[in-house]
């Protein structure tokens, strides 16, 4: 018994002889105790553990401008607020506050519903410094979030002030000014050069822009641009072009059903609109199709049916009814009879990538008559677009499904090529690596499909889950 208790009183002195040993004082062993729980906690993850053990090192190191920052960063990713904003100020108060830093007070300042004072401390704050791209960006883009579409186009002008050529503030002004002041976008749009995805993205919309400035009716001029904005996904934008639209044709059916749709891009409901839009003109094909996809949307695929058969009957000669028939007869439990919509969609429209595309995905999300329908589909699909990395990817998921494991990752292979930022095509690749037990690609292309999905979405929780599940701890 006496040699446990003195085996005991020597395990709890270790720490204190290890200190001793290394002539380290209590202080600087609490410090260092400190410290690596700060780094595990950032290892696993852990947000309100490291904040606590960083809070706990500015006990010691009060003058550390740099971790008050820190600690005010980890406060504003878990949603505290005016924790994030007292140590930001603590940090500003030893003058070590970065620009990002003070762009991040202004931002816990918005978040709390201080807009007023957010914004008088951006403004300063953009009149005294030059501040990055990223900060400018971010400002503005928090207003546009905000719906403050006046202060995101000042914020905006300040950036160009500073960089007139720069890409990215020229298009987003352009874009800004675009709903209501076409014209003037133009200007900035045809500024936009040497970044691909920016161009390519201002150049469809200067070209509608050009387009459409010869018609005489305003509103189809505004729908035109709103329908442009959409294709972008830019849906508040939208949303802008199509309001302007019903000022200027107030019993603009089409204006005001696309307004719904923009709406609920937006978070918003939208069905008043499209109501409304379909008082106005109840034979119109585009108010029926956003009122199916609507219902669709909320799980009513049998209210969307009715609406989608009414269209398919007015156009009986137009495969991609067949195929929305078809994808809502599937997501009402029918698969027999969205089968039959595909085939004879097929039958109407033979040389349309949308059908074959349609059947095979319909084929994976079923899981049916794969070697029968989906192979003969995807191999269709890729003699229309033989360079399209979807096309690739539908044939290696088709493959991977008939577990021709090696034909699939040829497939996926040529997809990545086609499209390094594909997120399906870096899945279904990791999967077929699993399959073949080659861990460590597999492993790099679960994380690929997670950085280029959207957070929380379908391909990135099942990318999550293969890589947890097979590589527990990262």
């Amino acid at each position: 018994m006496k040699d446990s208790r003195l085996m005991l009183v020597l395990w709890a002195l270790i720490p204190l002889i290890v200190a001793v040993a290394f002539n380290l004082s209590p202080q600087a062993y609490a410090l260092d105790e400190l410290w690596m729980q700060a780094r595990q906690a950032h290892r696993w993850q852990q947000l309100s553990q490291q904040i606590k053990a960083l809070r706990g090192i500015t006990t010691f190191e009060p003058w550390r401008a740099d971790l008050w920052e820190q600690i005010g960063n980890l406060e504003m990713a878990s949603g505290g607020w005016q924790d994030a904003i007292e140590a930001y100020q603590a940090a500003r108060g030893l003058g070590g506050l970065s620009s990002e830093g003070q762009i991040a007070l202004g931002s816990a300042f918005w978040n709390l519903g201080e807009r007023e004072q957010a914004a008088a401390y951006w403004s300063q704050l953009m009149a005294n410094e030059e501040l990055s791209a990223g900060a400018y960006a971010k400002i503005a883009g928090l207003y546009r979030k905000a719906g403050d579409f006046s202060n995101a186009e000042k914020t905006l002008r300040n950036w160009l002030r500073q960089a007139e050529n720069d890409p990215q503030a020229n298009y987003q002004l352009g874009l800004l000014l675009s709903p209501n002041r076409p014209q003037e976008a133009l200007a900035y749009l045809q500024r936009v050069k040497e970044e691909p995805g920016l161009v390519s993205k201002a150049s469809v919309l200067e070209s509608i822009i050009v387009t459409v400035s010869h018609e005489r009716d305003p509103g189809y001029r505004s729908l035109q641009i709103g329908r442009t904005l959409g294709s972008l996904e830019e849906w508040d934008m939208a949303a802008l072009a199509f309001e302007a639209a019903i000022r200027a044709s107030p019993g603009y059916a089409e204006a005001w059903a696309l307004l719904g749709e923009a709406q609920q891009h937006l978070g918003q409901d939208g069905l008043p609109q499209l109501q409304y839009a379909l008082e106005l003109k109840p034979d119109s094909t585009l108010v029926q199709a956003l009122l199916a996809l609507y219902w669709r949307r909320h799980g009513k695929p049998q209210v969307a049916m009715q609406y989608l058969l009414d269209i398919a009957e007015k156009e009986p000669k137009r495969a991609v009814w067949l195929v929305e028939l078809g994808n809502t007869a599937a997501e009402n439990g029918d698969n027999k009879t969205a089968l039959g919509y595909f085939r004879k969609a097929a039958e109407i429209e033979p040389q349309s990538p949308l059908v074959w595309r349609s059947l095979v995905q319909f084929c994976l999300s079923q899981g049916l008559l794969l070697r029968e329908e989906g192979l003969p589909a995807a191999r269709q699909l890729l003699v229309l677009t033989p360079d399209d990395p979807v096309a690739l990817d539908l044939m290696g998921a088709v493959l991977l499904n008939l577990e021709d494991l090696e034909s699939s990752e040829r497939f996926l292979q040529l997809a990545i090529q086609r499209d390094q930022a594909f997120p399906e095509a870096h899945l279904h690749l990791g999967q077929v690596y699993l399959l073949m037990e080659q861990l460590d690609a597999a492993r790099y292309h679960l994380k690929q499909a997670i950085e280029l999905s959207e957070e929380g979405d379908s391909m990135w929780r099942m990318a999550k889950r293969l890589l947890e599940r097979n590589f527990p701890g990262e």
